[in-house]
């Protein structure tokens, strides 16, 4: 997402579980995020709607049986919908104690309580023995102060022969680098390289990047939408600074996705059986 002024030290699974919290008490923020992906599916805040999660299934080789881990799972929509859809074992990651939470809320009330099993870690020192999975996932997942040729190495270690990497990632121009406020900048530099060289180069074969551009771009200006309509109970709700900060912040997206600054890819990779 695009620049606000700092308030803290940068995000830190405190910091998502204050957010989290909040979201996930406002009914507003439900009520948004249901008419912008569609109802029984307002639990995240990744950028991803039910046919993104899909294709994200497909790439990633989703079946009956396999065993899915989702990285940076968040309040965990899109982990459910792929255990309810494709009748898989999920394992929920996240940073954030109160997303995983949520997550495990979620899953019992869905009935979906034996199919998903939320864990608390963090990307950077994933918990997990080696060819513990047949495919990894993530959505919006790894922005903050990872390493990611170091992350693509451990992903591979993670899965069976054959298993498949899928992840939605987000790419800035050079000029969005540029503009970054100082604490930005060297974060979103890194995430400038050549992903599927990095993949392959971590042993990855069979990768693959899909322009999601125009698909994200369509979701934003739903959700710059439901911002406008919906804006001053959200205030209420979630504080006038919050509100306004993820508003200006879909807005500004919007504008970089649309300038052609903001490029949305779908990466997938799988490794040799």
């Amino acid at each position: 997402m695009t620049d606000a002024p700092p308030t803290d030290d940068g995000p830190s699974p405190a910091s998502f579980g204050a957010l989290y919290k909040l979201l996930g008490a406002s009914a507003t923020y439900q009520q948004m995020m249901g008419e912008v992906f569609g109802a029984g599916y307002a639990a995240q805040l990744s950028i991803a709607a039910p046919a993104d999660v899909r294709l994200l299934a497909r790439r990633a080789g989703g079946r009956a049986g396999a065993r899915v881990a989702d990285l940076c799972c968040g309040l965990g929509g899109p982990s459910l919908l792929l255990a309810a859809e494709y009748d898989c074992t999920v394992v929920a990651v996240d940073w954030s104690r109160q997303a995983v939470e949520s997550c495990r809320r979620s899953a019992v009330v869905a009935g979906l309580a034996r199919a998903l099993r939320p864990v608390v870690g963090d990307v950077r020192h994933l918990p997990f023995a080696a060819g513990a999975f047949d495919s990894v996932v993530s959505i919006d997942g790894f922005y903050f102060g990872v390493d990611l040729p170091t992350l693509y190495a451990a992903v591979w270690r993670l899965l069976q022969p054959g298993g498949c990497f899928a992840f939605y990632f987000d790419v800035p121009a050079q000029a969005v680098v540029d503009a970054s406020l100082p604490a930005r900048r060297a974060h979103r530099q890194s995430h400038r390289i050549d992903h599927p060289a990095a993949l392959t180069v971590a042993g990855f074969r069979r990768v693959h990047a899909e322009d999601r551009t125009g698909a994200q771009q369509l979701l934003f200006e739903r959700l710059a939408a439901a911002y406008d309509r919906h804006f001053p109970v959200l205030q209420a709700e979630i504080g006038p600074a919050l509100a306004a900060d993820l508003r200006d912040e879909v807005q500004q997206t919007l504008d970089l996705t649309a300038a052609g600054l903001w490029p949305r890819y779908l990466f997938s990779a799988r490794k040799p059986a």
